[in-house]
Parts: C-alpha cells; structure tokens; sequence
C-alpha cells in the first residue's frame, strides 16, 4: 500500500483514529490535516490507532510529535493505544 487511509472512529469524548499503510513525508500532512480538523471541531482526545502502518519515516515521527505538543497546549491527551511491529522497532 503506498498511500495512507485514515478511519475515524468516535467514542464517547474521544476519537480513534484508524491509519493504514505508509506514514511518510508524503502522507505525513494527510494526517496533519485529519488531527488539525478534528481539533477545529472541538475534538481533544484523540488516539491513533498504528497497527495497520507498514513504514512510518522520521516525517511521519514529527508529525506524531508536533500533534502531541498541540494537543497537550489544549489540555488535549493525544496517544497510541497500537501499533504495528515496524512502527514499534522505529519508535524505540
């Protein structure tokens, strides 16, 4: 898979966000985007679900970065509930 697909899923106060196949310095603003307007909507909880990501790049690092430190600014609570093998080993 070479692009990134993101479903979204709300519970309760908090949204999930489900993201499949690459997270990348192509895809890394797709994602921005989704978090920016989830955040426009009132939306300050928000998990990223990344067992379904087979390449995450250091793009795709800053943005799980930048989006934390945005939230946090809001008293939002922004984490990873999952994620994939590959993920996992980058982000260790």
């Amino acid at each position: 898979m070479n692009k990134l697909e993101i479903n979204q899923e709300i519970r309760g106060d908090e949204v999930i966000l489900k993201c499949a196949g690459r997270l990348d310095a192509n895809w890394a603003a797709h994602l921005n985007d989704s978090i920016d307007r989830l955040v426009r909507e009132g939306h300050y909880h928000i998990a990223l679900d990344l067992s379904d990501i087979e390449y995450l790049s250091s793009a795709g690092i800053r943005s799980l970065v930048s989006q934390y430190k945005n939230l946090k600014s809001v008293n939002g609570h922004f984490y990873i509930p999952s994620m994939s093998e590959s993920v996992s080993q980058v982000l260790n």
